[in-house]
């Protein structure tokens, strides 16, 4: 697989997210530690990217994970061993002994982006960016970080930025001092801190250190002088004979999952997200951690399969398959029938912390996190909302929120009226719309339409109050005489169906030409304007269109060119003005005639050349899947070309969701 070619540039944090356990202040989504096909629960606050829910094995989102990595405002892929970095250097993050940023000029992304030193005959295992530094585990064992070190993230016993100047990346960077004789098996960058899970599954953090978030008794930061890494640097105490499976970094609170599948929490805990009955800081004074720190009570005889920490409240996945959230529930986002926070009195956690109400017998298929709502795919193919419903977003035909007042979960909460007979198959949350991908392939979306990203041509909310926003008046989108599509993503305020016959259709906003059109003229909006009306974006000679993944303002695809090796290629149109679309410059696309088709050029993603039977042969590199964020894009890639099975690509097993700061 080779990464290097990734013309893209961030523009924003995800996140994320996007690993299935991401630090930061990212959303977080939680996948059980099975091997079978399982559900995934799905994390999103950027409004600007939301994508169809997908079912994964735990091994895909595992190894999806330690490929891509994406920071506040750049992103890393791991390549094979090798570690590419694009976007916003000012710390020295993308370690190209500089401060220029790359992707944001021509002739500096596709084989011209140059992998980062880690010394000699070092490669990578797993890539972690924070916000503005990123660690590396490497093929001994032995970590290496770079970038910003106001706190001491980097563990080099100082403040220096690494990365940043000649000579202070490769042989000239030292690797993390974890103790003697001390090795890691998994990193995890917070924003400013720094976690490693050891060989004998003991944890290590260091770096930013306000909340106690490190976990050692104290608030003084760690890595920032001399003497404090290394055998000085104290392992977190999980208490006697305990170890970690996995930890997850918030923005300022830290969880691990224990060797018994118990779950304890520390750091900040204004909203109760420790889960401890109060709001009181854990690990930032004495005698606090250990054995004096209680595990989080998920309730009699229950144990953590997964864990996921977004920025103020924390949610388990339990072993019977139900799921406890707490911390923060200002608009019912907690799903508990009142929009009381939990965790931060006495009393609330435990067997009196109730799991979210699905309904009865109902299981969970996918979960995804709105900013202010959430919507779950259920097993029979309903689907339920709750949340904020300011627009109507949770497609309950009332404005009210539903989550924060008692009745409203469980059998009480209505599945969205989908039309008879219908059910869903996947489901995209927009800033504050939703939209639904149904079984006999047409569309529904209710909630916010100030632009018309609800493609009913009008701007009138739907699903809110009133006999024209009912639900159960509420039209399938106009794709066109005969059509139906094949998968839906909704952005923060425009909306794109691949449709079957292999063309792509866009609706909504349109400022900067995401919709591809050649103008910012929205669509959906007024009528005439969907349907056979509609033009679908015009992607010039491609066999193709493969996916679609939205940003704030731009559209990507993956389009299948029709070459024998390398025929997957990616364009990009829109907002341009951090490089986003990946051509080398920061102009917009799609704004303008002349602007789409054959002359939108196809992103570079680079090539690797191959002997074929003693003839060097060059492939151009292709991606499976994409995701955008708010204003960048991120690829990962499955098997180089000159290792296909048959001379045939296999197919994408995505697209999947980067999650990424707030």
């Amino acid at each position: 697989m080779n990464i290097r070619g990734l013309s893209l540039l961030v523009g924003l944090l995800v996140a994320v997210p996007a690993t299935v356990s991401e630090a930061q202040t990212r959303p977080s989504a939680l996948a059980p530690e099975v091997s079978t096909i399982e559900q995934v629960m799905v994390g999103g606050s950027d409004e600007s990217s939301r994508s169809a829910e997908r079912v994964a094995t735990r091994e895909q989102a595992t190894e999806f994970s330690k490929l891509l990595s994406a920071g506040e405002e750049h992103t890393c892929v791991l390549d094979e061993g090798a570690v590419f970095c694009w976007g916003e250097n000012s710390s020295g993050q993308l370690g190209l002994g500089d401060t220029s940023a790359r992707g944001d000029d021509p002739n500096e992304m596709g084989d011209g982006l140059q992998a980062i030193d880690l010394g000699s005959g070092r490669s990578a295992k797993a890539i972690e960016a924070g916000g503005f530094h990123n660690c590396a585990l490497l093929d001994d064992d032995s970590v290496k970080c770079w970038g910003d070190n106001s706190y001491g993230q980097l563990g080099l016993g100082d403040t220096d930025d690494r990365g940043n100047e000649p000579n202070e990346m490769g042989d000239n960077l030292p690797a993390v001092d974890l103790g003697s004789g001390r090795t890691a098996k998994a990193i995890q960058s917070g924003y400013q801190a720094t976690c490693a899970l050891l060989d004998d599954d003991s944890v290590k953090c260091w770096g930013d250190n306000f909340y106690g978030v490190l976990g050692l008794g104290d608030e003084e930061h760690r890595g920032d002088e001399p003497n404090e890494m290394g055998d000085s640097l104290p392992v977190v105490d999980l208490g006697s004979g305990r170890t970690a499976t996995a930890i997850e970094v918030g923005e300022d609170h830290t969880c691990a999952l224990l060797d018994n599948g118990l779950l304890k929490c520390w750091g900040n805990n204004e909203e109760g997200q420790l889960g401890r009955g109060d709001t009181t800081a854990r690990g930032d004074d004495p005698n606090e951690m250990g054995d004096n720190l209680p595990v989080v009570d998920l309730g009699s005889g229950r144990s953590a399969r997964a864990i996921g920490a977004s920025s103020t409240h924390t949610c388990a996945w339990l072993d019977d398959d139900s799921v406890k959230c707490w911390g923060e529930n200002d608009d019912g986002e907690l799903g508990l029938g009142d929009d009381d926070d939990r965790g931060d009195d006495p009393d609330e956690m435990g067997d009196n912390l109730p799991v979210v109400a699905l309904g009865s017998g109902r299981t969970p298929v996918s979960i995804a996190l709105g900013k202010d709502h959430t919507c779950v795919l259920l097993d029979n193919g309903s689907l339920k909302c709750w949340g904020d419903n300011g627009s109507g977003e949770l497609g309950l035909d009332a404005p009210d929120d539903r989550g924060d007042d008692p009745n409203e979960m469980g059998d009480a909460l209505p599945a969205v009226d989908l039309g008879a007979g219908r059910v869903a198959v996947a489901v995209s949350l927009g800033g504050d719309h939703s939209c639904a991908l149904l079984d006999d392939g047409s569309v529904k979306c209710w909630g916010n339409n100030d632009s018309g990203e609800l493609g009913l041509g009008d701007t009138y909310e739907r699903g809110e109050f009133g006999d024209a926003q009912l639900m159960q008046n509420v039209s399938s989108v106009d794709l066109g005489s005969g059509r139906t599509a094949t998968a839906i993503e909704a952005g923060d305020n425009h909306t794109c169906a691949l449709l079957d016959d292999g063309l792509l259709k866009c609706w909504g906003a349109n400022g900067f030409g995401r919709l591809g059109l050649g103008d910012t003229d929205k669509r959906g909006d007024g009528p005439n304007e969907m349907g056979d009306d509609l033009a679908p974006v015009d992607l010039g000679s491609v066999d193709e269109i493969m996916s679609v993944s939205l940003g704030s303002n731009f559209s990507c695809s993956i389009v299948d060119t029709g070459f024998a090796f390398g025929s997957r290629r990616v364009k990009c149109w829109g907002y341009n003005d951090s490089g986003a679309l990946g051509l080398g410059d920061l102009e917009h696309r799609g704004d303008d005639p002349n602007e789409m088709a054959d002359d939108l050029p196809l992103v570079d993603l680079g090539s690797d050349t191959f002997d074929v039977n003693g003839l060097p042969l060059t492939f151009q590199n292709s991606p499976q899947a994409i995701s955008a964020g708010s204003f960048h894009v991120c690829s990962i890639f499955g098997r180089r070309a000159g290792e296909m099975l048959g001379w045939e690509f296999s197919r994408a097993v995505g697209p999947w969701r980067f999650r990424y700061p707030w």
